[in-house]
């Protein structure tokens, strides 16, 4: 039977609590994807999952339709994505261009 290469049990951007504290690796910055859940967050998943934007959901969409937010990628028709690379640079944009400044 094929033994896939183990994987970490959570994303990392999981691991971080705080939105302007986290740098993302240089690859996942430019090649990976984001579902809404991994960008407002979700507290009731198991294990719960911290937010990159702190808003709820209907905000989110309130932002890509008023065009605040980065278009998403239509993955099917009930799979919607957004480039790592666009959800941080919204992260700069919304800190003023300051990635690392602590929230607060």
């Amino acid at each position: 039977m094929f033994k896939s290469p183990t994987a970490p049990t959570a994303p990392i951007w999981a691991y971080s609590t705080q939105l302007p504290a986290y740098s993302p690796p240089p690859l996942l910055c430019h090649t990976a994807l984001l579902r809404v859940a991994q960008i407002v967050g979700n507290p009731k998943a198991i294990p719960p999952v911290p937010a990159l934007i702190p808003i709820g959901r209907s905000t989110w969409w309130q932002w890509v339709r008023d065009g605040k937010a980065p278009a998403p990628l239509k993955l099917s028709v009930r799979t919607t994505a957004w480039r790592s690379a666009d959800i941080y640079a919204l992260i700069e944009s919304l800190n003023g261009g300051d990635a690392k400044k602590t929230g607060g």
